[in-house]
């Protein structure tokens, strides 16, 4: 299955990372994370997250493709994959059929979970059976980019770099921030052994997959979380009735 070898792309952008640390001057490194910060909240957690997992919230045709689209090429996988494995986080919470849970697999490995390069190696990654999903049946873009999504993917890059290194580099930047948050969501949403919200570090996580993780676990399709939720507050201005 060519899934299989996401890790090649995780691992092309994890070295073009480190490349830029050294070749890149560092305002520019410092510009990739502060705009890849508020990218990476709107595509994970509005768009991945609570868009086309939960379905929390309803958007135009317009909305609906360019999240797709920013979904597709965000280097995090398949987005039907990236909701299957997230639907079976939900419903095998902290169980061993659950693959992010630091309680059964450890706090790294969990951390990792999302990082094809790294979690092949603490663990055999699993693919949700019947991943494929409703998503995949009714969506020819969604086959082509899942059936090929090496190659898809792998070209984009290409091609983003053909048009501007920097460019390239602020995207490498950008998947690297949305791998760190999917593995902070996991971790220490689940570090005590079930979904539990950290009061202090909620204003911290809010560029995350979920702060005010019990909070979600309890209410999956709410589109906004308590208080502090910037995803919700760009989610109540995109989407319709």
């Amino acid at each position: 299955m060519i899934i299989r070898h996401i890790w090649t792309i995780h691992l092309i952008i994890i070295l073009s990372v480190i490349y830029s640390l050294v070749h890149v001057p560092i305002a520019y490194c410092i510009a990739f994370v502060v705009v890849g910060i508020p990218m990476g909240c709107i595509i994970g957690n509005v768009g991945l997250h609570r868009y086309f997992t939960h379905r929390s919230f309803r958007c135009n045709p317009w909305t609906h493709w360019i999240l797709l689209i920013l979904c597709t090429f965000s280097a995090q996988g398949p987005v039907s994959l990236w909701v299957a494995s997230h639907k079976s986080h939900h419903k095998f919470s902290d169980t061993e059929r659950d693959q992010h849970s630091p309680r059964i697999h450890g706090f790294w490995p969990a951390f990792f979970s999302h990082w094809g390069c790294i979690g092949q190696l603490t663990y055999t990654m699993e693919f949700p059976s019947g991943w494929k999903g409703l998503m995949y049946k009714t969506s020819r873009f969604v086959q082509y980019t899942t059936d090929y999504y090496v190659p898809v993917t792998l070209g984009f890059m290409l091609c983003v770099y053909a048009i501007s290194p920097v460019l390239y580099f602020a995207y490498a930047w950008l998947v690297v921030i949305m791998l760190i948050g999917e593995g902070i969501t996991n971790s220490v949403g689940h570090i005590s052994g079930t979904s539990i919200d950290h009061q202090r570090l909620n204003w911290c996580l809010w560029w995350t997959e979920t702060p005010y993780h019990h909070y979600h676990h309890v209410r999956p399709y709410a589109h906004r979380m308590t208080e502090f939720d910037p995803a919700g507050w760009f989610i109540e201005r995109i989407r319709t009735p």
